[in-house]
């Protein structure tokens, strides 16, 4: 009859109607599990971008090995305007200071030499590591010259700052500081046990 040809209508209407929503459902489901996904394969990856500007904090496996280091490890034109020259200055200073105490030490042990690693980061920056062991004089001998780049949280820069200045002006709240840092650090363990151990630090910030 007219009547229930009218029902079934309705009735498939009905199911039509069920059948799209849990479609729309499922794919609202699917669509935030995909982007629940990325936030947290964004959060697991260490060194790279947490956005267009700045990288994320630096993991310990988030170098890589390289035959030989690039003959600079700073970003040309990276950072506030004047940085650059300060930072490239700096890091020559450091590796020919690298280079004038591994050749110094070589000659005062006269039997061991520096061993030397580079590495390189995806986000910029690197290092050159030289280690001397079971020497005539020296035990062990470290000297290694590191390129920093990364990011802190707002706060560590408040601390990190001299008073009265606030450096995290105009940021978002949460958003994290990109930093640039280099440094030459040398540790010296001699075999007579009545030497000192010596260490020392060039560090830029």
């Amino acid at each position: 009859t007219k009547e229930e040809e009218t029902k079934e209508e309705e009735t498939k209407e009905e199911e039509t109607k069920e059948e799209k929503n849990e479609e729309e459902e499922t794919v609202e489901i699917k669509n935030e599990e995909e982007k629940t996904e990325e936030e947290t394969e964004e959060k697991e990856v260490e060194g790279e971008k947490a956005n267009s500007k700045n990288p994320k904090h630096l993991g310990w496996n988030s170098h890589q090995a390289v035959e030989k280091a690039p003959d600079s490890l700073v970003r040309e034109g990276d950072g506030p305007e004047g940085n650059y020259p300060m930072r490239s200055k700096f890091e020559k200073m450091c590796r020919e200071g690298q280079m004038a105490i591994t050749k110094a030490i070589e000659e005062i042990d006269g039997e061991a030499k520096f061993r030397e690693d580079a590495w390189v980061r995806a986000t910029g920056g690197g290092g050159m590591s030289c280690v001397l062991t079971d020497g005539n004089v020296f035990e062990k001998a470290g000297v290694n010259l590191s390129v920093v780049y990364g990011t802190m949280p707002q706060e560590a820069l408040q601390s990190a700052t001299e008073r009265g200045i606030d450096r995290a002006k105009g940021m978002a709240p949460g958003e994290r500081v990109p930093f640039f840092a280099c440094g030459l650090s040398c540790v010296m363990h001699p075999k007579n046990p009545h030497c000192p151990t010596m260490h020392f630090n060039y560090r830029y910030f």
